[in-house]
């Protein structure tokens, strides 16, 4: 039985390695349910269960060139539940990318780097809070 407190989370990354370090660390939160996709395209397919926050990728399309990147999913997702909270995290470094994503819907943009674990958690922790006010 899934804990009426827990907020669930999609993670959307085409890398396999950086999805399971991604939801390994996650799981640290006992707040969350999290479940995991490596294409947009799977994603949108389980939207029905109406997630609360997506991590997304901006490079969604790396291992199958025909599959939709990051802006094309969010436009999607907003098209279906513009409730949800996204926050994307790419290691894309295009403003105008980066301005397209805030324009569409996009809670905020975490450049991967080195720090962007920390962000994600800073980021996660005040959508957190926000949904439980």
């Amino acid at each position: 039985m899934e804990d009426s407190q827990s907020i669930s989370l999609f993670l959307v990354d085409d890398d396999p390695f950086f999805l399971a370090l991604l939801e390994e660390r996650l799981n640290s939160y006992d707040d969350l349910k999290i479940t995991t996709f490596d294409t947009g395209e799977k994603c949108l397919e389980n939207i029905h269960l109406n997630p609360k926050i997506i991590v997304l990728d901006h490079f969604l399309n790396s291992v199958n060139p025909d599959a939709m990147d990051g802006l094309e999913v969010l436009e999607k997702i907003a098209e279906k539940n513009p409730d949800i909270q996204i926050i994307i995290l790419s290691s894309l470094q295009d403003s105008d990318k980066v301005t397209q994503y805030m324009e569409k819907g996009s809670f905020t943009y975490i450049i991967k780097d080195e720090e962007a674990m920390w962000k994600l958690d800073d980021e996660l922790r005040e959508i957190i809070g926000n949904l439980q006010d």
